[in-house]
């Protein structure tokens, strides 16, 4: 078996840094003007592969890509001024399950996003829960706004809450390579200065949708569609429960480019495109036919493929990447 090549160091023995800022957008260059392929939330762990300039190059070992080597963490550029140098990995016990605003005693109040994970303390007053920021900082979040990371739940409890959180990113702007809950409702409560950095964006695209939905339920799924579809267990389109994901390729034998949620019966919910902001939408509006017709279809080669997975075990009993069709 071929061993490392020769003077090529290891990454898993490169430094190890986190998130410091609200929300920080990795991208494909050093450069602010760089293509944004994803982005970071507080607390997440990255690997630090080198530097250029203010720029860090990572892997966000938190969002998963599949590789010529396999999986590995998320690749792009960082800011060095939104990352810090740490030990060893941190121990967050809570997530942030929707956008909220943590306050801090003598000093002004931090936006969070879905998504965000962090550690707990032991601490409690009316409807708040203390936890810890970056740096060492104690702060206050709404309790409803924050779950326990890693709790046993059933099945059943983790779809719904997947689909509590999907909900409430309706009407989030679509932003490419967007993974952040819409802070603007958020900031008009807010100096600008005290919400967050005002030049990063904030929205979701389709993958960020799901992938932030499966992690506020204590779930990491891979960041992409294409690595979301590669990962889950193909399912036939009869046997969808709610959470689960319906993938869209172009044609047959191209690559996936679109993850939809399911939410049960007739009804889904996407980051369609720029322009629409997430929302819920039926099989018929969104694909010509409703749920039960499509099940009936007959393939063409020419049509637009769409594909079925979850990320849950019960109740699953397909053995092929079931397909059915869109012929638009």
């Amino acid at each position: 078996m071929a061993g490392r090549p020769q003077n090529v160091p290891d990454p898993s023995k490169r430094p190890l840094l986190t998130v410091a800022a609200p929300v920080a957008d990795l991208l494909s260059e050093p450069s602010a003007a760089a293509q944004r392929l994803t982005q970071l939330l507080f607390n997440e762990v990255l690997r630090c592969l080198g530097e250029e300039g203010d720029w860090y190059m990572v892997e966000a070992l938190e969002q998963q890509k599949l590789t010529g080597e396999g999986w590995r963490g998320y690749p792009g550029w960082a800011r060095k001024d939104g990352a810090t140098f740490i030990e060893n990995r941190p121990v967050l016990d809570g997530t942030v399950t929707r956008g909220t605003v943590a306050s801090v005693f003598s000093a002004p109040p931090v936006y969070l996003s879905a998504g965000t994970r962090v550690e707990m303390l032991a601490k409690h007053k009316e409807n708040l829960v203390g936890i810890r920021l970056p740096g060492g900082m104690a702060a206050w979040v709404p309790s409803a706004d924050i779950r326990l990371t890693g709790a046993v739940e059933s099945p059943a409890v983790k779809r719904g809450q997947i689909i509590e959180t999907a909900m409430s990113f309706i009407g989030t702007p679509y932003l490419w390579g967007g993974r952040s809950t819409f802070l603007h409702p958020i900031r008009r409560n807010l100096p600008v200065s005290d919400a967050g950095d005002a030049s990063v964006e904030t929205g979701v695209d389709c993958s960020g949708l799901v992938n932030l939905s499966y992690r506020t339920a204590g779930i990491d799924i891979p960041r992409d569609a294409c690595d979301q579809h590669a990962a889950a267990k193909p399912l036939p389109l009869g046997q969808l429960k709610p959470a689960d994901l319906i993938f869209l390729a172009p044609g047959e034998g191209q690559q996936v480019n679109h993850v939809i949620l399911y939410l049960g019966g007739e009804r889904c919910v996407e980051a369609a495109e720029t322009g629409r902001p997430v929302e819920v939408e039926t099989f018929t509006s969104r694909f010509g036919y409703g749920y039960k017709e499509m099940m009936r279809r007959v393939p063409s080669r020419e049509s637009r493929q769409i594909y079925c997975g979850s990320f849950f075990e019960e109740g699953w009993t397909g053995t092929d990447g079931a397909r059915v069709y869109d012929r638009r």
